[in-house]
């Protein structure tokens, strides 16, 4: 027998032993005195309930509506002994103790009713709100009766109430009263009735049966003459307020003998039944109860394992354990399919580090040739675009001249020609990488090679502004168009300025070259842009006449106006370039030679 089942039994033993004893000195007057042993007695048995209800219930609103009830139960029993022992008969005191009476009399039946309403549902289920409407005329009438000397609506005297505690009669209140603890046992009784109906369980009827077949035969005749004749052997041996505690007692046990009610009892049953390797040990860890097929672990093992999970390589189990209220549960995991597991998966760990590693290598090997295939082709293309350069140099490195000024002057040209090469290559590999280039870079290109320009007497500035983002097609024409210039310009050349600058949102590049040999040709505009768009403009103008020259890949038109004049001392270029402008002017009398480039829009 359980733990939990034996207290049950010890109790029901020592109140039904106090009853017997109760009625005998009752029978034969001898219980003068003795009421306060009796009470004591009947206390003490509410008191070790009201504990037990504590620890056994986890449901809140279950362990909290009994609590009460138990509390309202020992109030009951003392307040009843005070009155009858302790207080004058028909004082004002007496006559509100007997009020009070009825304030456990109303409540503990609606507590324990609310208490039932949990038959058959989890620790974490709810019962609707709407329930606590039970509440409400049972705290009505419970203030009703404590005012009744104002309306006399329970209890009605004499006027003056005189001798009010024999001569008086009962009132609705009172009957209210009496409705309201009929029905609430009424409802518990109901709900132990569907309960068992829902699940089609009725053997869990037949205890909680024989409780309300006793209570029945207890009420039905019930009766508050002190004509010991004229009551049965259970009013004998309880007065009612005694009586009615321990029927709802006793109603409860049996919904928690049966099941009905969640409670945190039944260990005993429960793991023997069951087939877990779990138990429960004591504050000093050692083993209570546990499962029948296992053999409980020691008291240190528990101990351990109550701060860390401790592995048992005999059986391959994990031994976990917690505290609970009063001790400890413990139980074993099987974990030797988890360690099979594990063993597998740190196998398929290592082959797939072993297939990472090979795919690692395979990319690296991978990028690295994508790499050497880039180079190739940004070396190629740089070499393509640089081969006109390469030649010269290689042109002029073969007829240098024995006469040391003209030696001198070939290789200020070879250096110029160098330094353009190594800008340019740079250029080249930035544009291979990236679509665009920093304006930065561009300056750092074109000082550099005005760097070898200064040193054939050529004044040069550059004016590139800083923070630009430029398409890298445009920085590489950029270059390419200066360099062109100081080649064609040379030696004649004695000063050159260039300048890069956004203008209306506009990106535009300029550059003067004074006094050069040579201006660019119009042909390198038309080959370098031959597949920019459908039309390329070349103009002429003098101080004297204006002539236009439309090139195109399929016609060319000329228009003149005022007088013939070939000796051209003016020129002007255009075309269009992904929506950018090619401006370019030359003006031969004054020894000057302007180049306009536009990007982002048409010309202003």
């Amino acid at each position: 027998m359980e733990a939990e089942n034996r207290r049950v039994v010890i109790c029901t033993i020592i109140v039904l032993a106090n009853a017997m004893i109760y009625s005998l000195l009752r029978t034969y007057k001898q219980i003068n005195g003795l009421h306060f042993i009796f009470s004591l007695v009947y206390i003490g048995v509410l008191l070790q309930w009201l504990f037990s209800i504590r620890r056994r219930f986890i449901q809140s609103d279950i362990r909290n509506n009994l609590t009460a009830a138990a509390v309202l139960m020992i109030f009951w029993i003392s307040e009843r002994y005070v009155k009858y022992a302790l207080v004058n008969e028909y004082s004002v005191i007496n006559r509100y103790m007997w009020y009070m009476y009825y304030i456990p009399f109303i409540m503990v039946p609606v507590l324990m009713f609310m208490s039932a309403l949990y038959i058959g549902k989890t620790d974490e289920d709810k019962i609707d709100k709407r329930w606590n409407v039970c509440y409400v005329p049972a705290v009505i009438v419970a203030v009703g009766i404590l005012t009744n000397d104002l309306h006399q609506l329970a209890f009605r005297f004499r006027p003056g109430m005189v001798n009010w505690g024999v001569d008086y009669s009962r009132g609705i209140l009172y009957t209210c009263a009496l409705a309201i603890l009929i029905l609430s046992i009424t409802g518990m009784v109901i709900q132990v009735i569907r309960n068992a109906a829902n699940k089609k369980n009725y053997k869990v009827l037949w205890l909680t049966g024989i409780i309300v077949a006793i209570g029945i035969m207890y009420l039905t005749g019930y009766t508050s003459t002190d004509n010991y004749q004229q009551k049965h052997f259970l009013q004998m041996m309880f007065e009612f307020p005694d009586f009615t505690c321990f029927f709802l007692v006793a109603f409860f046990e049996s919904l928690v003998y049966n099941h009905l009610l969640p409670s945190n009892s039944g260990h005993e049953s429960f793991f023997a039944l069951s087939s877990l390797h779990a138990g429960l040990a004591d504050n000093d860890y050692n083993v209570r109860i546990k499962g029948r097929e296992w053999d409980a672990p020691t008291p240190s093992m528990i101990k351990m394992a109550e701060s860390w999970p401790l592995y048992i390589a005999e059986n391959s189990n994990l031994l976990k354990c917690i505290p609970v209220s009063g001790g400890h549960l413990y139980w074993m995991e099987d974990v030797e399919e988890l360690i099979r597991l594990n063993e597998k998966l740190a196998e398929t760990g290592d082959y797939l580090e072993e297939e990472r590693l090979m795919l690692d290598e395979s990319v690296k090997l991978e990028e690295s040739k994508r790499s050497t295939e880039e180079q190739n082709r940004l070396y190629d293309m740089v070499a393509k675009g640089l081969q006109p350069q390469l030649n010269d140099i290689s042109r002029l490195l073969g007829e240098l001249s024995e006469d040391e000024e003209k030696f001198r002057s070939q290789m200020k040209y070879i250096g110029i020609l160098g330094s353009y090469i190594k800008r340019r290559s740079n250029l080249l590999l930035l544009a291979g990488m990236d679509k665009v280039i920093e304006s930065s870079e561009l300056k750092v290109s074109i000082e550099e090679l005005f760097s070898y320009v200064s040193f054939n007497g050529v004044s040069c500035m550059a004016d590139i502004e800083q923070g630009l983002i430029l398409p890298s097609e445009y920085a590489l024409f950029v270059f390419e168009l200066l360099g062109n210039v100081i080649e064609a310009a040379m030696p004649g050349l004695s000063a050159l300025m260039t300048a890069l600058r956004e203008e209306d949102g506009e990106l535009v590049y300029y550059i003067e070259a004074a006094a050069p040999t040579e201006t660019l040709s119009e042909g390198w505009y038309e080959e370098r842009y031959r597949t920019a768009g459908d039309n390329v403009s070349y103009g002429q103008e003098s101080k004297h006449e204006r002539s236009e020259l439309l090139l195109s890949p399929d016609r060319i038109a000329r228009k003149r106006g005022g007088h013939n004049n070939d000796n051209v001392l003016s020129a002007h270029h255009e075309f269009s370039y992904d929506n950018g402008c090619l401006e370019i002017s030359i003006e031969d009398d004054c020894e000057f030679i302007t180049f306009s480039y536009r990007i982002g829009g048409e010309e202003a």
